[in-house]
C-alpha cells in the first residue's frame, strides 16, 4: 500500500540521539519519498527546538522552500550549537551514558511489575512501560488523586476495542528497585480499587 501511494512520508523521531539501536523505517523501501525528523529538543533542552531533516535533496529543498515562506523562529545560533554538539565525541560519550540510564529505568520497572504481578512490556527503544489492568480509567484516576500521573493506552491506539493498559513513561522513573517497587505497590493498590478517586 504505502509502495503504491503517492505521498511523501515524514517520520517524526521525537527521542532522536537518545534511541539506542536503529529504528524502524519506511525509507529502505521508499527511500525517494521519505523524510525522517530527528528532534534533539530531548536530549539538548527543550529550549533548542531543533531538529535534524533526513531525506532525499528535492524533498530537503521543498521543505526549505516552504520554511522560508513562512515565519522563521529558530535561531541560526541554536542550530550550529546543534550540529557541533552531534558531531562531538564528548557529546556523544554522555549521550550513551543517558542512554543506559533510561535503559536501566525501564529495566527495573519491568523487573518490578513481573514481581508485583503485573503484566508489563515495552519495546528496545521505548520510552513508555504498558501495564495491563482490569480498568485503565478508573486506576489513572485513582493514582492522579495521589499525585501520580499515568496515561491510559487507549489514547495511543487505534483499535476500537483498545486493551486496558496504562502507559507510563520512564523518563522520571527511579532507577532504584526499592523505589520503584513502591511505585507498582501504588499502582497495585489504584487497580484493586483499595485507593479510591476522590471526586467520584
Amino acid at each position: 500500500m504505502v509502495e503504491k501511494a503517492d505521498a511523501v512520508i515524514i517520520e517524526d523521531d521525537p527521542l532522536g540521539p537518545l534511541v539506542e539501536s536503529p529504528t524502524a523505517s519506511l525509507a529502505a523501501r521508499c527511500p525517494e519519498r521519505s523524510l525522517r525528523v530527528l528532534d534533539y529538543a530531548r536530549a539538548f533542552g527543550a529550549d533548542i527546538r531543533t531538529a535534524i531533516l533526513a531525506g532525499p535533496e528535492p524533498l530537503i529543498a521543498r521543505a526549505v522552500r516552504l520554511r522560508a515562506e513562512g515565519l522563521s523562529s529558530h535561531s541560526r545560533i541554536l542550530q550550529q550549537m546543534v550540529a557541533e554538539l552531534a558531531g562531538s565525541a564528548g557529546q556523544r560519550r554522555r549521550l550513551k551514558s543517558v542512554r543506559q540510564h533510561y535503559a536501566r529505568r525501564r529495566d527495573v520497572a519491568l523487573g518490578a511489575f513481573a514481581e508485583a504481578g503485573f503484566t508489563a512490556s515495552s519495546g528496545p527503544n521505548s520510552w513508555s512501560v504498558w501495564v495491563d489492568v482490569a480498568d485503565a480509567h478508573r486506576t489513572a484516576l485513582a493514582l492522579s488523586a495521589q499525585g501520580v500521573v499515568v496515561d491510559v493506552g487507549a489514547s495511543a491506539s487505534l483499535d476500537e476495542q483498545p486493551p486496558s493498559r496504562l502507559r507510563i513513561s520512564i523518563a522520571q522513573l527511579p532507577e532504584s528497585p526499592e523505589r520503584a517497587a513502591e511505585l507498582t505497590q501504588m499502582i497495585s493498590h489504584a487497580a484493586s480499587g483499595d485507593l479510591r478517586p476522590t471526586f467520584l
